[in-house]
């Protein structure tokens, strides 16, 4: 069964939600730009990290014309970026990606899921919505020290701008007072895309990041959210597989810059 109508990684609908809450997700930030084409899109925030700037390529695109295009752009512009291609029509791209000069980091895989209920979690974490400039600074830090990239350039790129972005939301998971983990979530319809899902390194594996998603599991369902959907990275794939993620499509992930 296809959870909550997100087809395939080779049909449509999943590559919509993609564009649109990659979109969402980088809102907030002061220099961010997005063009969507269909089933692609290129998303900037304009920092100069590769974390924040995205290029997406989906089936039935003009792929070749869109992939030139896209790192056209983002040389002009400077911007290092992670270009995710549908696995399928990538394997058709091999000669032009050594061509632009981009570099073939591996595969990931796009999740998704239903709406099947999650039961409660661990009350050793209380989580919350970002709602001010010190949540917003605290989410930042987690998520800048996660992925290994400045502090300050996650405060641009999100900002807070997105707190008051309706159909998007920052998340934080605490334990004592000090935050733990974050996540961003964006919603299309009644699919909730997952992004930036991060734990600070050294309170890994205790438990934050499983607290943490499944209160924005729940959260999403009583809002009358039907699937969710997420790209996801080798460390956090056992995490998604607990809560019922399935593999709909894989991307080759090459990186510009």
């Amino acid at each position: 069964m296809r959870p909550g109508g997100l087809a395939p990684g080779h049909e449509p609908g999943l590559w919509l939600a993609l564009g649109d809450g990659l979109a969402q997700f980088l809102r907030g930030a002061a220099g961010g730009e997005a063009w969507l084409c269909g089933g692609s899109a290129l998303v900037l925030s304009g920092e100069p990290v590769a974390d924040l700037n995205y290029a997406l390529i989906g089936p039935g695109a003009d792929a070749p014309a869109l992939l030139r295009r896209f790192a056209a752009e983002l040389r002009r512009r400077g911007l290092p970026a992670w270009i995710e291609v549908d696995a399928g029509v990538a394997a058709g791209l091999g000669q032009l990606r050594d061509e632009l000069g981009l570099t073939d980091t591996g595969r990931s895989p796009v999740m998704v899921r239903g709406s099947q209920p999650v039961a409660a979690g661990s009350s050793k974490f209380a989580v919350e919505e970002v709602s001010g400039r010190a949540q917003l600074e605290d989410a930042c830090n987690v998520i800048a020290a996660a992925f290994g990239f400045p502090a300050a350039a996650a405060e641009r790129a999100f900002g807070t701008r997105l707190i008051s972005y309706p159909a998007a939301d920052i998340w934080l998971a605490r334990r004592g007072g000090q935050a733990i983990a974050a996540a961003i979530t964006t919603r299309t319809g009644s699919s909730v895309g997952l992004w930036a899902m991060a734990t600070r390194p050294d309170r890994q594996r205790q438990g934050a990041g499983a607290a943490l998603l499944g209160h924005l599991i729940r959260h999403h369902l009583r809002l009358g959210a039907h699937s969710f959907f997420l790209l996801a990275t080798p460390a956090g794939h056992p995490l998604y597989q607990r809560f019922a993620f399935q593999t709909a499509g894989q991307l080759a992930d090459w990186a510009i810059g």
